[in-house]
């Protein structure tokens, strides 16, 4: 495997690719699991059923509406989602659907994930749910952004070695194409060995290839892929094709 998000090989880059699990229905969700994979993933972020998905932009929302909640307690689905896939798999939700009957535990319990994203949560929570997963190998990813303070970034790359830096605050899937992410990059680089991936607004082959050779060891790609998928799979994969090779590619 080429990006080993548990454990790493510093000099690779990840391509990581956000899907609604469920999306579009139980069965479709698992074979365009696999075609993504197949595709170029390096690492595949599932989002977990959501009660309330306002967080996100409109195309995960829209998503999101279409997918059967019960899904998010069955563990037969994850068991078959785990075998589909041939990559580390990240679980991302929101607080209050993974703590409902402690079903992050269970799902770690059974090996059926590798690293845990929950944007709703703060630091000090992720380090404590840290602990409890330790055991069976799965990492709690951390967050950083441009709006925290100096502590909060601090106390972020101190305490999760995968650290998700949101590169805007606000609703996922906005383009976003500026620089002001670099301060805050810098800054990571220098005082922390985590792994540090770029998410949001992120649309482009392009904009993939800046990030990576200003420093960045991922990147974390979802509305896009998503938006595609409503539109065509084979646009979604061949987008997934082309974002890989610029990964593949870049120093």
């Amino acid at each position: 495997m080429e990006c080993d998000t548990i454990h790493v090989d510093h000099q690779k880059h990840c391509f990581v690719g956000y899907l609604t699990a469920g999306y579009p229905s139980r069965a479709e969700s698992i074979d365009i699991m696999k075609a993504c994979c197949e595709a170029g993933l390096d690492v595949l972020e599932l989002g977990f059923p959501a009660r309330d998905a306002s967080m996100d932009g409109e195309v995960i929302r829209k998503a999101q509406a279409r997918v059967d909640k019960a899904l998010g307690q069955d563990l037969t689905y994850w068991r078959q989602v785990r075998q589909a896939v041939s990559v580390p798999i990240w679980l991302m939700g929101y607080r209050q659907d993974l703590m409902e009957k402690d079903i992050y535990l269970r799902l770690a319990e059974e090996g059926l994930y590798d690293a845990l994203v929950i944007p709703d949560m703060e630091q000090q929570e992720r380090e404590e749910l840290g602990k409890k997963l330790r055991p069976f190998g799965v990492s709690v990813v951390g967050f950083i952004n441009g709006q925290q303070t100096r502590e909060d970034v601090d106390r972020a790359l101190r305490g999760t070695d995968l650290i998700y830096h949101q590169l805007y605050c606000g609703p996922t899937g906005v383009a976003h194409n500026d620089s002001s992410y670099l301060p805050l990059l810098r800054y990571a680089r220098e005082t922390s060995n985590a792994r540090l991936f770029a998410g949001f607004g992120i649309n482009s082959a392009e904009r993939v290839e800046e990030l990576l050779q200003n420093g960045y060891h991922g990147a974390i790609i979802g509305s896009a892929i998503m938006k595609l998928l409503q539109e065509g799979q084979d646009q979604a994969y061949q987008f997934i094709r082309n974002v890989h090779n610029v990964v593949r590619s870049v120093a």
